[in-house]
């Protein structure tokens, strides 16, 4: 998971649940089965690109670009990912599937 996307739960949790749950998931996360990573200038890049023709956030971008690098599968409730099945595999975290 990109660094970016960190950032963006966190704020995300601050807005919904508050600054307290925001600083747990901080806590809580290096215990997730995850690897997170820094991106650098090549993955900023790639991500500005696939922004730049696909209707996302930037911050979904980075998500994307790493799956499509990684070759992995895309875990998400954002429709916005969901409809990227061209570019990756996803499973769908949301309610229904869109």
């Amino acid at each position: 998971m990109s660094w970016i996307n960190i950032g963006a739960v966190y704020y995300m949790l601050v807005r919904k649940s508050g600054k307290r749950s925001a600083q747990k998931f901080m806590t809580l996360l290096p215990e997730l089965p995850l690897a997170l990573l820094m991106p650098d200038v090549s993955s900023i890049m790639a991500a500005a690109k696939l922004k730049s023709t696909r209707r996302l956030s930037y911050a979904d971008a980075f998500a994307a670009n790493l799956a499509i690098d990684l070759g992995a599968t895309l875990v998400t409730g954002d429709p916005e990912l969901a409809q990227m099945t061209d570019k990756f595999d996803v499973e769908w975290l949301g309610s229904p599937t869109p």
